[in-house]
């Protein structure tokens, strides 16, 4: 999962501007407003799938987003690709905002609530850590690189549905009770065994 959240944010958010300066050819004052729109976007989303998250199961929630995420990435590129404009960038960018966003909401916590409290921290640390480094840290990396080894504009677009693929593959890798594991009422601290 950490690896989907990674190439969503180092790809499709962090990459987007020259992305769509250098790939695209559109304007870099107009593609820095959509990156900020979606960016709204996700201030919005994101706290609401929290929200959703603690009142319905994580598991279903997740694939729901990740599935959506999937699905829309190729169809809205494509789109985009075929007749580059910052309308069309502008949607493909809130949709996926839309399904990224929705992912981290309901993620975040689900990550934390798979480690067992007493090494919740460093599990978190290192598996966050280690997945975001190679993934979102070499991401520009790897897709200018795809870019260059295709030829396809498409390329960044694969990187990241393989990234989101291996988070599906996690959610559903997932036992139920994983999402919902150590739940403690508000104030009440774990003796470490």
């Amino acid at each position: 999962m950490v690896v989907a959240s990674a190439v969503s944010f180092y790809v499709t958010f962090g990459y987007t501007v020259t992305y769509a300066k250098e790939v695209l050819k559109l304007p870099l004052m107009q593609s820095f407003l959509v990156q900020m729109i979606a960016a709204i976007v996700m201030v919005i989303v994101v706290p609401i799938a929290g929200a959703v998250s603690d009142r319905y199961p994580r598991r279903p929630l997740l694939l729901v987003s990740l599935i959506g995420y999937f699905v829309s990435l190729y169809p809205l590129y494509a789109w985009v690709i075929s007749e580059p404009s910052i309308a069309r960038l502008l949607v493909a960018q809130i949709v996926i905002g839309f399904f990224s966003a929705f992912f981290l909401g309901v993620y975040c916590t689900t990550l934390v609530e798979l480690f067992p409290i007493r090494v919740r921290s460093t599990a978190l640390a290192i598996v966050n850590n280690v997945a975001v480094l190679v993934f979102g840290g070499f991401a520009q990396f790897f897709v200018t690189w795809l870019i260059a080894l295709t030829g396809s504009p498409l390329a960044p677009i694969f990187y990241v549905m393989i990234g989101v693929g291996l988070g599906l593959i996690a959610v559903i890798a997932m036992r139920p009770e994983d999402a919902e594991r150590e739940q403690v009422p508000d104030g009440v601290v774990e003796q470490a065994s």
